[in-house]
């Protein structure tokens, strides 16, 4: 079938004159096809769609005249009525046994014409009035040619411009609250408003009442702690709605285009580095496009207006996120997959951990105590003041000095310790771990190991060699702590493994 300009072509050409030879070559359309074009009525601009309706090309559709008086009565009272369930009304309803084809069609040749979209409102914040905060994602390759993916936190300040980019393990609150405390550290603080994504990093529900048609937002509830220390305020953005966030939508593709699709990583301290060093020529040197001047020269006039951070304000640091545990009959608490010491006081009573970048804060009755914050699962952190609460009972003093004196020594102490229980089972315990113990308080950690590798290189085992071997080395104090792995490790290549666990 010939479309409609072919056929609107050939109407003006025969009303020219002109021979039906001559319409033949041009427009290939046969000379009795010509004389039944020509008997037709075609209006100017009419689509396919409606001629081939009026010729009925295809299968005879199965839409009765009552089907189709059905969905224009339902598409007249709601414009948006569901496809899906006009097909689910005509077929359990009114015997339609046709596919969904004819009815989508049908409904989308007669649906009420969509209004118009609304124009886009595009604004310039006031100095410290607004801020922008969200995640980025990045999959590339790094120098040896494997892949990675890379997350990222970028946020920027609306009338300035700075902005921040930093690298997270993973997108959740407690990276939302280090990019923003990030972002404070260079700028100066943070401001009023802070618009963010409906990520359940920051937005954990909503609700709305359909009377007032109001809305009620439930922020993430370290979140808004963060947000209420600072002094400011959340504004996130309504689901489905890039656009209220443009700016720090194009920060986003402004940090992959620039940035990471232009340069290449042999590590991620290479990677960091350079991160900084753009970050740097970005707020410093480079003009933005938008207002053409340099940020940090519109962050002048923006500085006083900004919020200080809860750490920044109290002169500690980072910010500290809440938690809530109680203290174990171990003698710790365990947090995050691993376990960390407290005094025996706090045994059985409610613990507030303070989760920080860099440390974990812990705040029982009265006292508080501060440890390395670990990584990963299965590590256990031991402060040196809270080894006496371990040393109580006999056969646990014995067992519990072991225990420390193998994490803090390494692979070589505890070799030799397994050489000692199997050559002195009887006095290595009673008479060989004391004296051993003495030595490592006396002479530290790193002397004490430089020791026990060298009596179990020379197979000399006994409290009494490594007395010796020490005899010369000066005294040093205590560690802080030391941390050691609950779990062990992955199996020597080729060793057998055990029935056993690891008590």
């Amino acid at each position: 079938m010939h479309p409609v300009t072919v056929r609107y072509d050939v109407q003006r050409a025969r009303a020219a004159g002109l021979s039906t030879a001559w319409v033949e070559s041009p427009y290939a359309v046969a000379r009795r096809t010509q004389q039944r074009i020509c008997q037709e009525t075609l209006d100017f601009g009419m689509p396919d769609p409606v001629l081939q309706e009026q010729h009925g090309v295809g299968r005879r559709s199965l839409l009765s005249p009552e089907h189709r008086a059905l969905l224009l009565t339902w598409t007249a009272a709601d414009p948006q009525f569901p496809a899906i369930e006009a097909l689910r009304r005509l077929t359990s309803r009114h015997q339609y046994h046709g596919g969904k084809t004819a009815v989508y069609d049908f409904l989308q040749r007669h649906r009420p014409p969509q209004p118009p979209p609304l124009p886009v409102i595009r604004f310039e914040g006031l100095p410290g009035e607004f801020g922008q905060h969200d995640y980025g994602e990045y999959a590339g390759r790094s120098g040896d040619g494997t892949g990675e993916r890379f997350h990222f936190y970028a946020g920027r300040l609306k009338y300035s411009r700075v902005i921040h980019v930093e690298r997270i393990a993973a997108e959740n609150t407690e990276a939302l609250i280090r990019g923003r405390e990030g972002l404070a550290a260079i700028a100066g603080g943070l401001p009023l408003q802070n618009g963010v994504d409906n990520t359940k990093a920051a937005v954990v529900r909503r609700t709305r009442d359909p009377h007032p048609r109001a809305e009620t937002i439930g922020l993430q509830t370290h979140c808004a702690s963060f947000l209420r220390a600072a002094g400011v305020h959340a504004d996130p953005a309504a689901p489905y709605s890039g656009k209220q966030k443009g700016s720090v939508e194009h920060l986003v593709g402004f940090v992959k285009a620039g940035f990471f699709a232009r340069r290449e990583f042999h590590s991620r301290a290479d990677l960091e580095r350079q991160l900084a060093d753009w970050e740097q020529w970005v707020n410093t040197e480079r003009p933005c496009d938008a207002t053409h001047e340099i940020p940090i020269r519109r962050l002048e006039r923006e500085r006083e207006r900004l919020h200080p951070v809860p750490g920044q304000a109290a002169g500690r640091g980072d910010y500290g996120l809440v938690y809530t545990v109680v203290g174990g009959r171990e003698g710790v608490v365990r947090f995050q997959g691993n376990r960390y010491s407290i005094p025996a006081a706090w045994i059985g009573q409610p613990v507030t951990v303070h989760l920080h970048r860099r440390h974990v804060r812990l705040v029982g009755a009265a006292a508080a105590c501060e440890h390395p914050r670990l990584s990963g699962t299965g590590q256990e952190s031991l402060l040196t003041t809270h080894w006496e609460a371990r040393f109580v009972k006999r056969r646990g003093k014995i067992r519990a000095k072991r225990e420390i004196l193998i994490p803090v020594g390494g692979p070589a102490v505890g070799a030799f310790f397994t050489e000692l229980v199997h050559r002195r089972p009887e006095s290595g315990a009673t008479r060989d771990l004391p004296g051993l113990w003495t030595l490592f308080a006396r002479h530290g950690a790193g002397a004490f190991a430089a020791a026990a590798s060298t009596c179990l290189e020379q197979q000399t085992i006994g409290a009494e060699r490594v007395e010796a071997y020490l005899a010369a080395a000066p005294t040093t104090a205590l560690p802080a702590g030391v941390i050691r792995h609950r779990r062990p490790g992955p199996p020597a290549p080729g060793a057998a493994a055990g029935p056993g666990g690891d008590r």
